[in-house]
């Protein structure tokens, strides 16, 4: 597997790896399978710094926008270019740019990560050491998360031996999520309830947890993710935000944001057009728009439209800046937040079957908030299931690829995006692995329906 160079520095001081690929380090000083850190080591503030940037790696394609909505029934685009072409009509080619960049950058947060885990001491007492470790657990399994529901089985690196990852071959998917849990666990143990007393941006255990309740959610453990979410739900430190307060730095209801210098988005930048006489690049299809009951406000304080020659042209409108902007307007990139919380734990509750009534308020709390009416207590499994697809659908629209992986997670992908997209395949609903990582590691092999 290759690895392009990853550089972060503190005034000026290099912390640890420069890696040109997988086989070879620029430092020709340093033993071939390993990196040199023990600076890093012997100060916590490089450490530290270290660490942010494993999340700077990671918001590199973090928020994989407008890719995985492109992809599925969220938005489509204005534009001719190839590569928003070919997530639209989902016929990506192992060449394609952005899916390589994302591959890079995740695989680039795992190998940072793994560096400072191998480098830490086993037996920690620290508070400041242990939080680290525990973020790079989180950052791990974030990282491993994506992989897995974007590419299905992918190599399971856990070290930073250069030569062993080189030639790795894909672990099987089940194996790397046992992985996932394990890590995060062990975070959940290790982080604390705030990893910083004013922002939201650094992994704290309740990141940790939700991402656990996720998993679990994904995997079918419905009890479990019922317990997480609750864990969260009950813990007291969240609370659902308005509709227009929700993606604002440190909302009530954030759980984990990315800091951002300027205070806006790549969402805005992305979504909202330039001017109101522009046609926006990506717009909401029409699927998505008429999914929206009547009176949801979520419809109407999270689209907006321009008018461009007589007609409508709706975009995504969640984040609201595209220019430079601070203080109480700034908005950090949300990656979780309270509202996936109480449809994780209806879901769960609804799937088990003991907890209907439950099930149903977590619903009405989410649908309260966007002027909706309450669901009756009338409603039996399956009707409680699908109102839980239908409110995240229009919850968490354009929002962390998550109806790209809730298709799939519910055996829905191939009916939803057959009608979609003439050109839609089963093998589809993973992308290809890049070709490049196939020409360098002998090991790796191709998914099925790509060269």
């Amino acid at each position: 597997m290759q690895y392009f160079n990853k550089f972060f520095s503190t005034l000026g001081a290099i912390l640890f790896f420069n890696l040109f690929s997988c086989s070879k380090l620029i430092d020709v000083s340093a033993p071939k399978t390993q990196i040199v850190t023990s600076d890093v080591f012997a100060d916590n503030s490089l450490l530290n710094s270290a660490v942010l940037n494993i999340y700077s790696t990671l918001y590199n394609e973090a928020n994989f926008t407008p890719y995985n909505q492109l992809y599925v029934d969220e938005i489509s685009t204005s534009s001719t270019a190839n590569t928003f072409q070919d997530y639209l009509k989902c016929v990506l080619k192992s060449d394609n740019n952005s899916v390589y960049s994302l591959w890079k950058s995740l695989y680039s947060s795992i190998y940072q990560s793994n560096v400072l885990l191998q480098g830490l001491p086993g037996s920690i007492t620290d508070s400041t050491l242990a939080a680290i470790k525990g973020e790079c657990e989180f950052l791990r399994a974030y990282s491993y998360f994506y992989l897995t529901n974007l590419f299905g089985d992918v190599p399971l690196l856990l070290t930073g031996d250069v030569s062993s990852n080189a030639t790795a071959s894909r672990s099987a998917k089940s194996k790397v999520i046992g992985q996932m849990i394990t890590d995060l666990l062990d975070a959940q143990k290790l982080l604390p309830d705030f990893n910083n007393a004013v922002e939201k941006t650094r992994a704290n255990k309740w990141a940790a947890t939700a991402l656990l309740a996720r998993i679990y959610l994904y995997q079918g453990d419905w009890e479990n993710a019922q317990a997480e979410s609750d864990a969260i739900i009950n813990s007291g430190y969240y609370s659902l935000s308005p509709l227009n307060d929700v993606f604002l730095k440190n909302s009530n209801e954030a759980i984990l944001q990315i800091w951002l210098l300027n205070g806006y988005t790549s969402d805005g930048t992305n979504f909202i057009p330039p001017t109101s006489a522009s046609v926006p690049t990506f717009v909401i299809t029409n699927s998505l728009l008429q999914s929206f009951e009547a009176s949801d406000q979520r419809r109407y304080n999270w689209i907006d439209s321009n008018i461009v020659n007589g007609n409508y042209f709706y975009y995504v409108h969640k984040y609201k800046n595209r220019t430079t902007t601070s203080g109480d307007n700034a908005e950090y990139l949300s990656l979780f937040r309270l509202g996936e919380q109480y449809l994780i734990r209806a879901e769960a509750k609804a799937q088990q079957g003991t907890d209907v009534t439950g099930a149903i308020n977590d619903l009405n709390m989410i649908r309260s908030r966007a002027a909706l009416p309450s669901l009756g207590y009338s409603l039996n499994q399956q009707e409680i299931l699908n109102a839980v697809y239908q409110e995240r659908r229009v919850e968490l629209f354009t929002e962390n690829g998550h109806r790209f992986f809730d298709l799939k997670r519910t055996g829905q992908i191939d009916s939803v995006m057959s009608s979609q997209r003439s050109t839609w395949t089963s093998n589809a609903q993973f992308y290809p692995i890049p070709k490049n990582e196939i020409i360098t590691d002998p090991n790796l092999s191709q998914n099925a329906g790509y060269n």
